[in-house]
């Protein structure tokens, strides 16, 4: 019962990532590849692309991209849990409140009833709204509530992205996201005649998006400020067979140009975005300026999460109390084994938001929580 609960949970985790982004460097995507061979023995079946249970029959150690997506989104249909999800919805509010039955509409202010009735206990009350489609195109927002014992947060850490706060970041060439640069790919906006997309960061968000350039034959100038043989650099702490394409990365930024399709600026910083695609380098050792031109730029140094939804930001449980929550600097403070927040009781952290990049299956979060609420619901705390 347990691994079922566990694998249930953590399909409907990973799910939401998978089809936030096609790319993800921060949830690891190929570790998840390698782990996918795990879900097939657990199901046994896979969603080939005309919906049959097929597992593919080429030898291979991770399962494609596509196999993942075909995988998931049948894996909820077979399942029956599509009940358990509500897309495209925004949560305002995650908060302690007395169950009573009742609550308050954003626009009169005035009461109106909650989900459902109540018992007066001190339970977690979440809010939001969901965008929905109607039949005409147009959309419409229909507001809803939920209140339960226990609230898991697991939104990861990309809702902000980090900032150079140079001179031109405004600049409309300039993106911020792996979304918005795969909608200017797909809008052929980006494409192999346009000039050289420059790709800022050495993490593995920056490294999704030279992979992505490549697959469309775009060529990219790759800039970052440390030096190529730096440990800290994320490649050089992967496993070589588990993350091949993060290897041939750091191998492309070992030898700075790979034909015409790559070339790198290592320990260099951006000082200026000038107009029609210009960017002004500096050599952090030499001191010497270098202007390149590209199509775009994409920045990707890091973000942190958005947790407006919580009072005062949820800055009251970091490991700092009264800090901004940050996954490296100051993630949520959870017990170890249960992931409960050891400030607020019923309020459980995973993923980046503890500290956790990788979340890996049956041994993290998702197996810690599980447990916990289960024992509590079986009155064994």
């Amino acid at each position: 019962m347990l691994l079922q609960v566990v694998q249930y949970y953590y399909s409907l985790l990973l799910l939401t990532k998978l089809l936030t982004s096609k790319h993800s460097g921060k949830w690891h995507i190929n570790f998840i590849l390698y782990l996918i061979k795990f879900f097939f023995f657990l199901s046994n079946r896979m969603a080939s692309e005309d919906g049959s249970a097929k597992i593919s029959e080429t030898p291979k150690n991770r399962a494609s991209m596509q196999e993942v997506r075909h995988y998931y989104m049948d894996y909820v249909r077979q399942k029956e849990l599509m009940g358990y999800f509500r897309n495209h919805s925004t949560v305002t509010s995650v908060e302690r409140v007395l169950d009573i039955s009742h609550s308050i509409d954003c626009e009169s202010g005035e009461q109106t009833p909650c989900a459902k009735d109540h018992s007066g206990r001190i339970t977690w009350e979440v809010r939001g709204f969901e965008t929905v489609k109607l039949e005409d195109d147009s959309t419409d927002v229909v507001e809803f509530c939920y209140r339960a014992p226990n609230v898991v947060l697991a939104t990861g850490s990309y809702d902000r992205p980090n900032r150079l706060r140079v001179v031109g970041e405004e600049q409309s060439y300039v993106l911020h996201s792996l979304t918005e640069l795969e909608d200017a790919i797909h809008q052929n906006k980006l494409n192999p005649a346009s000039d050289p997309l420059v790709v800022v960061g050495a993490g593995l968000s920056a490294a999704d998006a030279i992979l992505f350039a490549q697959e469309y034959d775009i060529p990219v100038i790759h800039v970052f400020r440390r030096e190529v043989s730096d440990p800290q650099i994320v490649f050089r702490q992967l496993p070589a067979q588990l993350y091949p394409e993060y290897h041939s990365i750091r191998k492309m930024m070992e030898l700075c140009e790979v034909e015409n399709l790559y070339q790198a600026y290592p320990v260099h910083n951006i000082t200026e975005f000038l107009d029609d695609g210009k960017i002004l380098l500096k050599g952090s050792n030499s001191g010497q300026e270098k202007l390149i031109q590209g199509s775009y730029a994409v920045v990707l140094i890091g973000s942190h999460p958005d947790l407006s939804f919580l009072p005062g930001d949820g800055r009251h449980l970091g490991v700092i109390p009264g800090v901004s929550i940050e996954a490296k600097r100051n993630p949520l403070h959870v017990d170890s084994f249960t992931y409960q927040s050891v400030y607020e009781c019923g309020l459980y952290g995973m993923g980046p938001l503890v500290g956790d990049n990788f979340v890996r299956f049956l041994r993290g979060g998702a197996l810690g929580i599980t447990s916990h609420i289960l024992k509590k619901r079986e009155g064994k705390l």
